[in-house]
């Protein structure tokens, strides 16, 4: 479901979804929010950003999680704070493929 809604402009939603889900242990594809994130409007891409920075503040050793946060602010053009950001993946997952 949540695949579906980011796919259709939804993300937020998604997001909604994916936050239920892993708050009951299970695991989500937070990249996928990432589908259709440079074609929101600024404020909306901010405050998406807002929201996956505090599920992470619940959820701080969710790979996925962090690694949608780095594309994120890359996509705003933070690199150099994605690059920060991106550290716990490579200390955790040092072959973590998707952070290549």
């Amino acid at each position: 479901m949540a695949n579906l809604l980011a796919r259709n402009g939804r993300a937020g939603e998604a997001l909604t979804h994916m936050e239920a889900i892993v708050d009951a242990g299970g695991m989500a594809n937070f990249t996928s929010l990432l589908r259709g994130f440079e074609s929101l409007e600024h404020d909306a891409q901010l405050d998406l950003l807002l929201r996956v920075r505090e599920l992470l503040l619940k959820h701080p050793d969710d790979t996925q999680l962090r690694l949608c946060q780095v594309l994120m602010l890359e996509a705003l053009g933070r690199r150099e704070t994605a690059l920060v950001e991106l550290q716990p993946i490579f200390r955790s997952e040092p072959y973590q493929a998707q952070a290549v």
